[in-house]
């Protein structure tokens, strides 16, 4: 239900749910059905706070048949490979591409810099803890040109940062669940 609200409301916003009640689930299952409205064709970008993290949601990912590329730690670990697919994207040869980040990797230049690289529109954004992302250094890498966004978290608000709260509910769209 809460994937279908979402949905419905231009595929932005953020799901303000409890811990524990199916925040993971519910946003893939949304990105799952954009997904196939698009024929399959989707560039699922997930950020997550810690690392620890970008192995759950590889675990999870995977349950959906996904096969993601974890860009964390060393960009020498990552770089080319998102390099590769993404081209392949680009050029109608690869259907889809996945990719597990964190938000420290999301942020930086050389993320950025192969996220701008994807130049057709069929693109999601999960981002996982999304309060995090409305520090000053990390609510500047928001790209503008990724569609569909969808934050998480128990607790979207920033406590005393009324600015980094406001950024992020102009860039999701506002809490819709």
């Amino acid at each position: 239900e809460a994937a279908n609200r979402w949905f419905e409301a231009d595929c932005q916003g953020i799901l303000k749910m409890a811990t524990g009640t199916g925040k993971t689930v519910t946003s893939l299952l949304a990105a799952e059905k954009v997904a196939k409205l698009l024929d399959n064709n989707l560039a699922l970008i997930v950020a997550v706070p810690y690392q620890h993290l970008v192995e759950q949601w590889t675990e999870d990912l995977e349950t959906f048949g996904a096969v993601p590329v974890l860009a964390y730690k060393s960009r020498r670990r990552w770089q080319e490979k998102l390099q590769r697919q993404v081209l392949a994207f680009n050029n109608d040869a690869r259907k889809n591409v996945t990719v597990v980040t964190t938000h420290a990797t999301f942020a930086s230049e050389s993320f950025q810099k192969e996220l701008s690289r994807i130049k057709r529109e069929e693109q999601m954004l999960i981002a996982d803890e999304v309060h995090h992302l409305g520090a000053p250094h990390l609510r500047q890498s928001l790209p503008e040109s990724i569609p569909m966004r969808m934050g998480l978290s128990a607790t979207p608000s920033r406590f005393y940062d009324d600015e980094g709260s406001d950024a992020l509910e102009r860039y999701f769209g506002g809490v819709v669940y």
